[in-house]
This record gives structure tokens, C-alpha cells and sequence, in this order.
């Protein structure tokens, strides 16, 4: 049987990036975005880029990430994907980017934190999003010491003065992990990707468009 791929985006958080990965989880080819490039404008060449090796035909499904994130990058992540699954006739399977982010971390205990701009973080408390000032996320999470994320990377100075013994993993939002976490997801559920799920399904967001907040991050022990 001829092997079949998984065409991956990730447009919630910079750096972006396109994937394709084979049916077993493993990243065939991958391109980033460069920091000045225009989601919109870009996606469909990066899609044409890591998928000139294959045909349409032998695409398994397009992964997305649903977010929490940018609100102009999901909008534009997820309406490009409903439309080429819509042309091609084939699944569309949407990831929150914890489940992104935790599908290349190989391991379910560890804090991941994204960064949400203007001091705040996305995190889990509970398996429900939240958003809040880095102090009072990590007042809400467990005793666990591992962290990554967006949100771990950029404020890693501040989580080791509140964790004294954390260790902070450089795993970020990534196309790749978003294809595996789909892949994860279809293969348990594969009647939830529907036609249906493809014309309803939404962007994860948390956050209205523009918030503004006070400039300095302030650990309160």
C-alpha cells in the first residue's frame, strides 16, 4: 500500500511553519516562516514547497493548529486549510497547540506555557485554557518543575527565580507537532473529522484581538 502523508500548519504563534510528515508521525520535510513574511501571503508557496514530492491523492489529511494564539494567524491558518481540504476532498483535523506542544515533548508531566504577549501566558489548569500574568499561572498550576512552551523559553529567568529547581525544556509550538497531535487524534476518532467538522470547526480563541497591559513582568511570590 503506498504510503500516505500528513500536510501540517501551524500559524498560532512566529516563528509559523508547514510540514509534511509520513503516516507514522515522522517530519518528511519542514519550512519556517522568516520573521518578516506575511502569513497570508506566504502559506500556499511553503504548502507548494514541502509538498512538491507527493500528489494531492496522497495526502491522509491537513493538521492545523486551532490555537490559543494570533488571531489574524488562525483565522488565516485555518481558512486556507478548510479550503484546500474542501478542493481535495480530504479530512481536516484541528489541534489546540497544548496538544501540539506535548505530542514532541513525549511526556504528559510537564507545564507547558505559550506566550500570550504583554506579560501574560497561555496554560492548562485543569485541561481548560486559561490566560493570565505569569505570576498567577504558575500560582495555579501543579508542583511539576518541567516546563516549555513559547512562554517558558521567553520568561525562563523568571520561572527559575519563582521554581528555584525547574528545568526549562526548549520546546516550542511546532507544524511537526501539530501533525503528530492530529495524527493521534484521527486515528482515535477518525468519524469526528467530518465533512461537518470541517465546515463548522472554529479558531481557539482566547483572547479579543488587541489587549494592552503594563510593561514589566513582576513574579509575586
Amino acid at each position: 500500500m503506498k504510503m500516505k502523508y500528513i500536510l501540517a500548519l501551524q500559524t498560532a504563534e512566529y516563528p509559523n511553519s508547514v510540514a509534511l510528515l509520513d503516516e507514522k508521525g515522522k517530519t518528511v520535510e519542514n519550512k519556517v516562516f522568516k520573521e518578516e513574511e506575511q502569513t497570508v501571503e506566504r502559506l500556499g508557496k511553503l504548502v507548494k514547497g514541502v509538498s512538491k514530492c507527493i500528489s494531492q491523492k496522497d495526502l491522509l489529511m491537513v493538521a492545523v493548529c486551532l490555537g490559543p494564539g494570533s488571531y489574524t494567524g488562525l483565522r488565516a491558518g485555518l481558512a486556507f486549510a478548510k479550503g484546500f481540504c474542501q478542493f481535495a476532498d480530504i479530512a481536516l483535523v484541528g489541534v489546540d497547540a497544548f496538544q501540539a506542544v506535548e505530542a514532541d515533548t513525549g511526556q504528559k508531566s510537564v507545564n507547558i506555557l505559550l506566550d500570550a504577549k504583554n506579560e501574560r501566558v497561555f496554560y492548562k489548569d485543569k485541561d481548560k485554557i486559561k490566560v493570565d500574568d505569569l505570576s498567577k499561572a504558575l500560582k495555579s498550576l501543579g508542583k511539576v518543575n518541567v516546563f516549555c512552551g513559547s512562554g517558558a523559553v521567553k520568561y525562563r529567568k523568571y520561572l527559575q527565580e519563582f521554581c528555584k529547581s525547574s528545568n526549562i525544556l526548549d520546546i516550542r509550538l511546532s507544524a511537526s507537532g501539530v501533525g503528530r497531535a492530529a495524527l493521534k487524534a484521527y486515528q482515535t476518532s477518525p468519524s469526528i473529522f467530518s465533512k461537518d467538522y470541517l465546515y463548522n470547526v472554529r479558531p481557539l480563541y482566547i483572547l479579543p484581538p488587541k489587549i494592552t497591559k503594563s510593561s514589566n513582568v513582576k513574579i509575586q511570590k
